[in-house]
């Protein structure tokens, strides 16, 4: 699947989600230690390892090009290359021996102008087509690494959730990685089992049952799979939209061509009227001029012969004038 470019937005929302899982671990780190928790050591060094295989996936996927939590999900609508390449203005012998004149010289700024847009629009097209996913070539969606990445740190969420109650609100921003990593099924049912776990060590820690074990994790959940199923809908769209305007710029591109060709063809045919205007009123004349000497002319004169061979080849050139045009 293709990563998209880190624009502001898909930067900002990164951040988020490290600030906001970096410090719900702190949070259980300190709770863990304040509130002299049974177990408080070995918490403590839950949320360290946690927060390094976190921290180790977000630096893979930095160093791969695309940070953790920025990968495409489903594989949306995506362009067909050969856009780019039909508005591209021809280039070699066939451009030079085209002449720009008239209309086509007007027409040919306009053709260079929109294949120019066009190849910018397909440059910037390119990387943005990704989603908000995980990151470097070895953790980007439906491949092994990035299974065992996430499976590692649910793993040790699970651990943690065991030995503290406070480890519950970690499944949050579990929920985003979840629903990232995996394709829309798979990860829409991690997500409950990851709210069901949640709700199970509510109940266990807290020995009863209350609506708000039920409330919290189950609105997150639903929070969480509303928000990355709109943001599937709006990219969707927004790759339509982006298809739709990279094909109008290259209709645009295609428009302006035939328009510069037929502006040429145009051109042409005026200079030919022209032309032949010219030539057959000079032959015309010559013509007349010269069968007008020949009259004049004794029948036994020497000169004759010359000038009816002269009026001969006017003529002859006349007709040839004519057929061409």
């Amino acid at each position: 699947m293709d990563s998209r470019s880190h624009t502001p937005v898909t930067a900002a929302l990164r951040l988020c989600l490290h600030a906001l899982l970096t410090g719900l671990l702190a949070l259980v780190g300190v709770r863990a230690v304040g509130g002299a928790a049974p177990h408080a050591g070995a918490v403590v060094a839950l949320v360290v390892v946690m927060a390094a295989v976190y921290a180790a996936g977000a630096v893979a996927g930095t160093r791969g090009g695309a940070p953790a939590g920025s990968e495409t999900r489903d594989a949306a609508v995506r362009p067909e290359g050969g856009a780019g390449a039909q508005a591209r203005p021809e280039t070699g012998a066939g451009a030079q021996a085209r002449p720009a004149t008239g209309a086509g010289a007007q027409a040919r700024p306009e053709t260079e102008t929109e294949t120019e847009a066009e190849a910018e629009a397909g440059a910037e097209a390119e990387p943005v087509r990704s989603r908000v996913r995980a990151g470097s070539p070895s953790l980007r969606p439906g491949t092994r690494a990035a299974a065992v990445w996430l499976g590692g740190l649910c793993a040790l969420w699970i651990v943690l959730l065991v030995l503290s109650p406070d480890a519950l609100w970690v499944a949050f921003p579990l929920y985003f990685l979840q629903l990232h990593l995996l394709p829309t099924r798979s990860g829409v049912a991690a997500v409950l089992v990851t709210a069901a776990a949640a709700i199970t060590s509510f109940v266990a820690h807290r020995q009863e049952i209350a609506p708000g074990a039920f409330i919290g994790p189950l609105l997150g959940a639903a929070v969480a799979i509303a928000t990355v199923l709109g943001y599937d809908a709006l990219f969707r769209e927004s790759e339509r939209r982006r298809e739709l305007i990279v094909e109008l710029v290259a209709t645009r591109a295609e428009l302006a061509e035939a328009e510069r060709t037929a502006g040429t063809l145009a051109e042409r045919e005026r200079l030919a009227r022209e032309i032949h205007d010219t030539l057959a009123q000079g032959l015309s004349s010559i013509q007349l001029l010269l069968r007008a000497a020949e009259r004049t002319l004794p029948g036994n004169a020497p000169a004759t012969a010359h000038v009816r061979a002269a009026r001969e080849a006017a003529q002859a050139n006349l007709a040839e004038a004519r057929s061409f045009v």
